[in-house]
């Protein structure tokens, strides 16, 4: 009699863990693969590029907070803001038509 009653939990336990894994979801979600291996330069310039565009455009949204009724403002204000911030932004995209750097696109 011993011996069944031993079975019993064994039986149990077995399919336990049967049940759980079939309720967990799958998460995992299949990459495309690259189509050419990118160089370790390229994977720095993808990464500090989004981070540092992220950065600047929260900055750039922190100006529109300024129009809100705690400020008193005049449009040349305005104008000349954001004539600085356009002036900065082409400034940094010549820097990268001058080194002429870039790769040809696939498209």
């Amino acid at each position: 009699m011993a011996t069944t009653k031993a079975k019993k939990p064994a039986a149990k336990a077995a399919t336990k863990p049967a049940v759980k894994a079939a309720a967990k979801p799958a998460t995992k979600v299949a990459k495309k693969p690259a189509a050419e291996p990118v160089s370790e330069k390229r994977e720095r310039f993808l990464d500090l590029s989004a981070k540092r565009s992220d950065r600047i455009i929260k900055a750039i949204d922190t100006l529109g907070n300024l129009s809100g009724p705690a400020y008193e403002w005049s449009n040349e204000e305005v104008t000349k803001m954001f004539g600085k911030v356009m002036q900065a932004a082409y400034a940094s995209k010549a820097r990268f038509e001058k080194t002429r750097r870039w790769k040809a696109s696939a498209a």
